[in-house]
């Protein structure tokens, strides 16, 4: 009964991606651009560094 309701949770979840993604427009997508493209660097330097460290 528990997986379920996470399988329910998880196509509704999809449904909710998608349909953001297909009705957003790209007027409203583009000035976010830069700082999305940043956040993800950091994003990226950050996981290196903790798995570095991890591995040693």
């Amino acid at each position: 009964m528990r997986l379920d309701i996470w399988l329910l949770v998880g196509a509704a979840l999809v449904l909710i991606l998608v349909e953001g993604g297909l009705t957003t427009s790209w007027r409203h997508v583009k000035p976010a651009v830069p700082v999305a493209l940043a956040l993800a660097t950091v994003g990226i330097g950050v996981s290196i560094a903790v798995v570095g460290v991890a591995a040693h």
